[in-house]
């Protein structure tokens, strides 16, 4: 292990990347556990798969930093920065009108099209 990981530099960057990328196959064991068939374990585990996926490519960049230079590199990163945001917006967004109805909404509908928004913002946003 290079001294340079452990620059106070990385460290705010290591310890949450680390810290997810180690519980989070823990969670999705969890998850296939009990069924995330249901809205609200698929709305989590959406979630917790970008958050994976953005810490991987923060470890990634911190334990090889030459790997930033490449554009599969900023590609991946940009996406799954913007996507873990805009998907735990998308949460917020997906409780508050199940809340806010009088009447049952059709969450599983509401849910794949949030998240199809949700990708399809992510992937302009990493176009451009």
């Amino acid at each position: 292990m290079s001294s340079d990981i452990l620059a106070p530099s990385n460290i705010p960057c290591l310890i949450p990347s680390l810290l997810t990328v180690i519980t989070c196959p823990w969670l999705f064991f969890r998850f296939a556990q009990n069924g995330w068939r249901r809205v609200g374990f698929s709305m989590i585990f959406v979630l917790t798969l970008s958050d994976f996926l953005y810490s991987a490519t923060v470890l990634a960049t911190i334990f090889h930093p030459y790997v930033d230079m490449s554009r599969y590199y900023h590609l991946s990163f940009y996406f799954c920065s913007n996507f873990s945001i805009y998907w735990a917006s998308a949460i917020a967004f997906l409780v508050y009108k199940t809340l806010k109805s009088k009447d049952s909404p059709n969450i599983k509908n509401l849910f794949i099209k949030t998240l199809l928004i949700a990708l399809t913002i992510s992937i302009v946003s990493v176009i451009l």
